[in-house]
């Protein structure tokens, strides 16, 4: 019998146009992403008349002590047996760097005043906190809102 011999064909799939799309997305994704510092624990600091605004303090750490008395130090989780340890080592030994302790209105005066004691006994000269500026009466209803100031002590 003359039966056909089957020719095998190799069968392939071109993923170029997969890889194109994926890295499309990908730079989609990175373009629209925002990159400014957010913040991982739900703080509302408390509101203040008196204080001035830091500026220029690039160079600033950020202590973040919520209601519940967790930590965290530039938006970095940190345990408060580790919490002196953590702290020198962002700060690098520079005491001249401003230490802001950002608090919830709520959080227990011991947990601040333990972050402000842990940045002192590490070498801090300059330690603020950070508070919520209240609107001004005379402005009926257009002071800042959401801004942060610093009270340097």
């Amino acid at each position: 019998m003359g039966f056909r011999r089957r020719v095998d064909r190799s069968l392939s799939l071109d993923i170029t146009p997969l890889v194109d799309v994926v890295f499309l997305l990908l730079i989609f994704f990175m373009v629209t992403t925002s990159f400014s510092a957010q913040q991982l624990m739900d703080i509302s600091a408390p509101m203040a008349r008196t204080g001035t605004m830091a500026e220029g303090e690039l160079e600033r750490i950020t202590i973040t002590v919520d209601k519940k008395g967790s930590y965290a130090i530039d938006g970095e989780s940190v345990e408060k047996n580790a919490f002196r340890q953590r702290l020198l080592r962002i700060a690098g030994g520079q005491s001249e760097r401003l230490i802001a302790v950002e608090a919830d209105q709520e959080t227990s005066h011991g947990a601040v005043v333990f972050a402000l004691d842990e940045a002192r006994l590490m070498g801090a000269k300059r330690l603020a906190i950070t508070t919520r500026p209240i609107p001004d009466e005379n402005s009926r209803g257009s002071g800042v809102t959401g801004d942060s100031r610093n009270a340097e002590r």
